[in-house]
């Protein structure tokens, strides 16, 4: 669960219409609560079960959140209203909560655990099987997060193992045949650093090393690897230009890295001599090698042209360049299907780094460069491989079951449908690229991604204006979108048709459904 810190002067802050790049009704400012109260800011937290939103206010209140009321606590959400420093000493802080389908936890800062509701099968720990305000809980260590299903319990310590309490009959606790009401470590999880439950019997973790585990959903009786395999290409699905116009509208530049092999771009005929492409790989990164693919058919027209790659100049444009090299200078062709390599050493004082890669006419020759697909893959070195550094899963009953996405080490956002439907390990259906991955969200056929550089990206379903580019127009498949105006991000939320960014400046920037 992740929790954000909206303004610094206790004010929070939501929106609609299109603010620098984001959908909404223009921002306006509305408290939660009483008056603010300067250095407590109010907090935001999502539930672990995906299934609403809360958030402290000014007052110290910790109070539900339906967008269309603003800060109104829902009827459904057993202990809220509640003031949480009657709860706990002063200076002991709210830092997660959880809420399943009739009951609610909290996780405070000195390692306690407190809930509220229904206790029917367990998930409660040893509270009583009705609980009409937060009371505490016993639990064995210092917990740190905690995630809820329908009726089960997950709390993860400071030494990293996870307890689960509650209904096992789906395998959900990850415990073997042990349910009810005593919190039980699962033994075969150590170093986890992140857990999360669908809202339903559907458990997951991910730990120090990487590998992320799921379990429940009446098939996994205990912690089973998602694998994720290694192999990318970095220009897949990056944001690419053109420096003219193109051909025609029906070979717009984006062809050139959509991984569709039979089409193609290519420029006018008139004024192409330093006509180029240019693929952002939004970040910079070592490379092994570069292959330009040329069309599957005649006429050829790759031939004669630089490849350049440019460094970030710190603000996310082009920088110095750092390395280059002419490609068929003598004006011969690879051919239908050919392939152009390029490695480091065609320029031995050049650095094989960049975050852009630029493919330039040098010829003048008419629809010069036509470029059917850039393959651009990443050194063995510069990329640690497939470990996982985030992932994130859609609730159940959201219209996407069991739907995960999750960020690996090596540039790779990873979207499953459903990682327990289908027989085997589950296998990715869409794979996007985007170094530097920070945090991850996914809401219902939409997602979000902030990276390292402080940018939001997403892809998916943008009925609802979800996606953040002030429009309601369905993207290709495969294309990240950037998501402008919410300043250098740190973290991010998707909650059914709407998306948060929790931005450098202290504000929660919200996009889409209302």
């Amino acid at each position: 669960v992740t929790g954000v810190a909206m303004s610094s002067d206790g004010t929070s802050f939501s929106w609609g219409s299109k603010v620098d790049g984001l959908r909404g009704i223009g921002i306006y400012q509305f408290r939660v609560g009483a008056s603010p109260i300067q250095g407590v800011p109010p907090t935001l937290f999502a539930f672990s079960s995906g299934q609403g939103l809360a958030a402290v206010g000014a007052d110290g209140f910790l109070r539900g959140l339906r967008y269309e009321d603003s800060f109104t606590p829902p009827e459904s959400i057993p202990g809220f209203p509640v003031l949480l420093n009657e709860l706990v000493p002063e200076g002991v802080e709210l830092i997660d909560l959880a809420q399943g389908f009739a009951s609610s936890l909290l996780v405070f800062s000195d390692g306690s655990v407190f809930g509220a509701g229904e206790n029917f099968a367990g998930q409660l720990g040893d509270l009583p099987s009705s609980t009409v305000g937060f009371q505490t809980m016993s639990f064995p260590g210092t917990a740190i997060a905690a995630a809820m299903g329908y009726s089960h319990t997950l709390v993860l310590d400071e030494s990293g193992d996870v307890w689960a309490a509650g209904d096992n009959s789906q395998g959900q606790l990850g415990t073997g045949g042990l349910g009810g009401g005593i919190f039980r470590k699962i033994p075969s999880l150590s170093g986890v650093i992140k857990i999360a439950s669908d809202g339903f019997t559907a458990s997951f973790a991910l730990d120090d090393q990487g590998r992320l585990w799921r379990w429940g959903n009446d098939q996994i009786g205990s912690p089973m690897q998602i694998a994720v395999d290694d192999g990318v290409n970095l220009a897949l699905g990056k944001p690419v230009t053109a420096s003219g116009p193109t051909f025609s509208p029906s070979d717009p530049a984006r062809h050139i890295n959509d991984g569709n092999f039979a089409t193609f771009s290519l420029p006018t005929a008139d004024d192409t001599l330093g006509f180029f492409y240019q693929v952002d790989l939004l970040g910079t990164l070592a490379l092994e090698r570069i292959l330009i693919h040329n069309r599957n058919s005649s006429p050829e027209r790759l031939s004669n042209y630089r490849l350049s790659l440019f460094a970030d100049n710190g603000t996310g444009g082009v920088g110095a360049l750092n390395w280059s090299a002419d490609l068929r200078a003598d004006g011969s062709n690879s051919g239908p299907n050919g392939i152009d390599e390029a490695l480091a050493a065609a320029d031995p004082d050049g650095d094989f780094t960049g975050r852009f890669l630029r493919i330039e006419n040098l010829s003048g020759d008419p629809y010069n460069p036509q470029i059917a697909e850039v393959v651009i893959e990443p050194s063995p070195s510069a990329l640690p491989g497939s470990r996982i550094i985030d992932f994130a899963v859609t609730p159940r009953g959201s219209g996407a079951d069991n739907q995960l996405v999750a960020a690996t080490a090596d540039g790779r956002i990873l979207v499953f449908d459903d990682v327990f439907g289908a027989a085997g390990e589950p296998q990715p259906a869409q794979t996007l690229h985007l170094p530097e991955v920070t945090s991850v969200a996914i809401g219902t056929r939409h997602g979000i991604a902030a990276n390292a550089f402080g940018e939001v990206y997403s892809w998916g379903d943008n009925s609802a204006g979800q996606l953040g580019d002030g429009s309601f127009d369905q993207p290709a498949p495969g294309r990240l979108l950037r998501v402008g105006g919410a300043g250098e991000v740190t973290s991010v939320l998707a909650h059914g048709r709407a998306s948060f960014a929790l931005g450098d400046n202290g504000r929660l920037w919200r996009w889409g459904e209302d």
